[in-house]
């Protein structure tokens, strides 16, 4: 499990959607978790290891449920 201090993040305020991104810079593809609208966990082409995650309407999302969805240890709370 990677920690939050390992995790780069953006919050686009204007657009509600926070970028998570983990390890180096990867080619990715992005697959929608169907139990949690809004959350895209970006996966690595090469290897298909989960390297971010995309959450749209952030602002609106159930932390508590954020947390339990993504597969690495994130602080949502940390991002205003």
């Amino acid at each position: 499990m990677v920690v939050s201090s390992d995790i780069r993040w953006k919050y686009d305020r204007n657009g509600d959607v926070l970028y998570l991104m983990v390890g180096p810079m990867a080619e990715t593809y992005e697959v929608e978790d169907p139990q949690c609208e809004g959350l895209h966990l970006r996966h690595a082409i090469k290897d298909n290891s989960i390297v971010g995650a995309i959450i749209l309407w952030f602002s609106l999302q159930d932390r508590d449920e954020l947390r339990r969805r993504l597969p690495f240890d994130f602080d949502p709370s940390i991002v205003h």
